[in-house]
């Protein structure tokens, strides 16, 4: 074995146990997110964090209708929508902050904010 292949080896040994190490504070801190976005979801300090399609449209500065598209291209994820189904119909409430998020990936968003 020559020197450099030693020198990779003994790199190789050494990165190994980082890698790992790496993969699990990852899985860790999604954990992490999950719980404090769970807990704000659900502090009584928070406002409402479901919005109706006409609140999230004059928030992002578009129609209704075009909420409506994103819901059903696939755009706003299922995550970040909650149905609430009465009797015949069904009502859409979007997450406030997932559904902006999902929107800002295919268009750039300023948000809009009472003056």
């Amino acid at each position: 074995m020559s020197g450099i292949e030693q020198v990779r080896e003994i790199i190789r040994k050494e990165v190994e146990p980082l890698a790992a190490l790496a993969s699990s504070l990852k899985l860790e801190l999604e954990q992490t997110r999950a719980d404090v976005n769970y807990l704000i979801e659900n502090s009584i300090d928070t406002p409402n964090i479901y919005l109706k399609p006409n609140d999230l449209a004059k928030l992002v500065g578009c129609s209704h209708s075009t909420i409506k598209r994103y819901r059903n291209d696939g755009t706003i994820k299922e995550s970040s929508i909650k149905k609430v189904k009465r009797e015949k119909r069904t009502d859409y409430y979007y997450h406030r902050f997932a559904a902006i998020k999902d929107i800002q990936a295919i268009r750039p968003l300023q948000i809009k904010t009472k003056k």
